[in-house]
């Protein structure tokens, strides 16, 4: 029998013996977590061993796991959670069952994500609270508005226009 050739994008890096990744798995409700001894790892996925027997739904999956620095985006080992899913079960193997995890995205694009993350946050807080100070400010045109009503008439609608724009 011939064998086809490997047709992986990315190499996998054999993990240092005796390194674990805590694996968060089912769905919101029925959560578990559990340890798996990493064998190895891709850009695109990871191979872990469950060294004793666990049962949890099909479904993404959660790896906490110290990324090796030739994985690694930021070229040093860094602790990081990714995201994937089971593509293959294996419970033939002496050592205990083997998954294989394919990642939602690759390392670094999940590392990206995550570091432009907190920065988003900020900038949308900032956006509402620039847009509440604005509102505010409008409202005292309105209720004012029966006095001096070409003015705030004008205030309005100059509002309505930025708000219309934006």
């Amino acid at each position: 029998m011939k064998s086809s050739p490997d047709r992986r994008r990315y190499d996998r890096l054999q993990i240092i013996p005796n390194t674990y990744a805590a694996v968060t798995a089912g769905s919101p409700g029925q959560r578990i977590t559990f340890r798996a001894k990493i064998h190895d790892a891709s850009p695109t996925g990871i191979r872990l061993i469950l060294e004793a027997p666990v049962v949890f739904a099909p479904g993404p999956l959660e790896i906490q796991w110290v990324i090796p620095a030739a994985l690694n985006p930021s070229g040093a080992p860094q602790t990081a959670t990714l995201t994937g899913e089971v593509v293959r079960h294996d419970n033939s193997l002496p050592e205990g069952q083997m998954i294989g995890v394919r990642f939602s995205g690759l390392i670094s694009e999940q590392w990206q994500e995550a570091q432009a993350r907190v920065p988003k946050v900020c900038i949308a807080a900032a956006c509402v609270i620039l847009a509440g100070a604005i509102a505010a400010l409008k409202i005292h045109n309105l209720v004012w508005f029966w006095y001096a009503p070409l003015y705030q008439l004008y205030s309005v609608v100059v509002a309505a226009l930025f708000f219309h724009g934006c």
